[in-house]
């Protein structure tokens, strides 16, 4: 996890600000401050201080095809 005062620290610092808790619950059991996604592929996704992560949980099995696949933007692409 990124040093003291990384990019994920000043924005949960500013998300405690304006959102009530500072984030959605099942992020708040991270320690000492949750993880910012800047991009995520596949099973695997990046902070935004540029730490590369794998995602084990799948946003609780809400993306078993995993993030961005291929198949699925295309499909949903192709239906708008």
């Amino acid at each position: 996890m990124a040093g003291l005062d990384s990019r994920s620290q000043q924005l949960y610092r500013r998300a405690r600000e304006i959102i009530p808790g500072g984030v959605n619950s099942p992020v708040r059991s991270y320690s000492p401050y949750p993880l910012f996604v800047a991009s995520a592929k596949g099973s695997k996704f990046k902070t935004v201080d540029s730490e590369e992560y794998l995602d084990y949980c799948m946003a609780y099995g809400a993306l078993l095809d995993g993030h961005a696949r291929a198949e699925v933007i295309g499909a949903v692409e192709e239906a708008l």
